[in-house]
């Protein structure tokens, strides 16, 4: 039996040296306040970036989030830094905020990412599996009942 994999809590980010701070921002395509800063460097197979910092990985949403609040704790087990564009290599200190990860979730579901619209929908043709979907928590139905009444938008 396959075991379950472990959330563990991230790596808090190490002390940078202003050096550090130079390299991580010459990998950032700085623009305007309210565009995209992309990550010009490696990238995980899921399109996050990736910094190497004192021989440790961090993903380089969380290191710009921390450079713009560096007294905001972010190690918590359920934290997660949050885009609010969506863009995984976004690295703009104002698209990023702190969340936890029934928050991420729930951005998900409102915003129609993550073939959940779509899974829905499909499920929702058998009366099997309408029964099945009314047993989930009222917040998750919540949102069934809006994309099964077409007020969340497609993948």
């Amino acid at each position: 039996m396959a075991r379950k994999k472990r959330r563990h809590a991230p790596q808090p980010i190490p002390e940078m040296t202003e050096k550090d701070v130079k390299r991580f921002w010459s990998k950032v395509d700085v623009c305007s306040h309210n565009e995209c800063w992309s990550w010009k460097s490696t990238a995980t197979t899921s399109g996050y970036g990736r910094i190497r910092i004192r021989q440790k990985l961090y993903s380089s949403h969380r290191v710009a989030f921390h450079l713009a609040n560096p007294t905001v704790d972010i190690t918590g087990k359920k934290n997660v830094i949050m885009h609010s564009c969506d863009n995984r290599l976004c690295c703009n200190p104002a698209h990023l905020r702190l969340g936890t990860l029934r928050d991420n979730f729930m951005d998900m579901v409102q915003k129609g990412r993550g073939g959940i619209v779509a899974n829905i929908r499909k499920r929702e043709a058998t009366p099997h599996a309408r029964l099945r979907l009314r047993s989930l928590s009222k917040l998750f139905f919540a949102y069934v009942k809006k994309i099964r009444n077409g007020k969340v938008r497609e993948d």
